[in-house]
């Protein structure tokens, strides 16, 4: 998993996701690591984008029908694997 540094993210590794930060402050935006894959965190903040715009589509939710709604954008944007990271994210 990437991300940038917000604290939230630091719990991945600790509930057992690998994971990689850039570092915006510094404009740190893409970072090669030393397996040869990018870091970075557009996918993400692609997805965030989608999201928010599909809540001003429906003119927002209702709150209790909110984690519904964010788990089925989930699942159809990214798929089962980053699925499984919003949902521990959101426990934890």
């Amino acid at each position: 998993v990437y991300s940038d540094e917000y604290s939230s993210y630091f719990t991945l590794k600790s509930i057992g996701y690998p994971h990689s930060t850039v570092n915006h402050s510094k404009e740190e935006y893409v970072r090669y690591e030393e397996d040869g894959t990018l870091a970075h965190t557009n996918t993400m903040e692609g997805f965030w984008s989608k999201f928010k715009f599909s809540l001003r589509n429906r003119r927002g939710t209702r709150r209790i029908q909110l984690e519904r709604f964010a788990r089925g954008r989930t699942w159809r944007s990214l798929g089962e694997s980053i699925f499984s990271v919003i949902s521990a994210l959101t426990v934890s």
